[in-house]
């Protein structure tokens, strides 16, 4: 939860498989509701409005990091990018820029699903 710059309050949460249920809408209201909760007063705010967002989750587990194959595309994808995000983009950098690949990203490329995958 934050406040943004305007003043609104910016919550989330993450579902067990995903998926925020059969009604997003519900959902959405009924953290909401527990958002009230937590502040003196909180019946007087007002829910504005919601997004549904997937976070990525490669089939294995861990992130997908570098080469796509296409040139000039590079990937970072990975559920804890807040936690990884000062490493790998140190390091993709390096990649795309100085073509330096790190050895700590080969376990993480995309290529390790070639073998029942088309890239």
């Amino acid at each position: 939860m934050r406040q943004t710059l305007d003043g609104r309050i910016v919550f989330g949460a993450s579902f067990a498989g995903g998926q925020p249920g059969d009604d997003p809408q519900a959902t959405a209201e009924d953290l909401f509701n527990q958002v009230q909760k937590t502040f003196k007063d909180g019946n007087k705010l007002e829910f504005g409005h919601y997004t549904v967002g997937v976070r990525p989750d490669p089939e294995d587990g861990y992130p997908i990091l570098g080469s796509t194959g296409l040139e000039g595309l590079d990937l970072a994808v990975m559920h804890s990018g807040v936690t990884n995000a000062a490493l790998v983009g140190e390091l993709l950098a390096k990649k795309i820029l100085y073509g330096i690949e790190d050895q700590m990203l080969k376990d993480y490329r995309m290529d390790r699903f070639k073998s029942y995958a088309k890239l």
